[in-house]
């Protein structure tokens, strides 16, 4: 994801507080362009249902965090395959509609990345 600097870091505090006896959590990036890399790491290592829980207990919590302080749920990665439906949070529908037209523009055929974010 992505911040505004004076929200990087305090959002992995709050994620802390949040995950506190669940996981523990700590965040890395690209302080010069606001890239955030937020780790949630579970103790133990086969827990299913914990991990199930730790999913539950952060989504969409740290999604709308992200859209509360005007974020993007992607950074130099781009989007990637598990979040294109919460692409909404960071991007308004104007704004989706216009990467739409682009990449219709660019790949008509829709054979570059098919089958990823825009699908048809």
């Amino acid at each position: 994801m992505s911040l505004p600097l004076e929200h990087y870091y305090s959002l992995v505090n709050e994620t802390r507080d949040r995950m506190e006896g669940l996981a523990t959590s700590y965040g890395f990036g690209h302080v010069g362009d606001g890239n955030l890399h937020l780790n949630v790491v579970m103790d133990g290592h086969d827990d299913q249902e914990k991990a199930k829980s730790i999913v539950e207990h952060m989504e969409p919590w740290i999604y709308e965090k992200v859209q509360k302080y005007n974020g993007s749920i992607s950074a130099e990665h781009g989007i990637g395959q598990m979040k294109p439906s919460k692409l909404h949070y960071s991007r308004d529908k104007a704004m989706i509609g216009v990467m739409k037209s682009i990449k219709h523009a660019l790949d008509p055929n829709g054979i570059m990345n098919p089958y990823k974010i825009f699908t048809g």
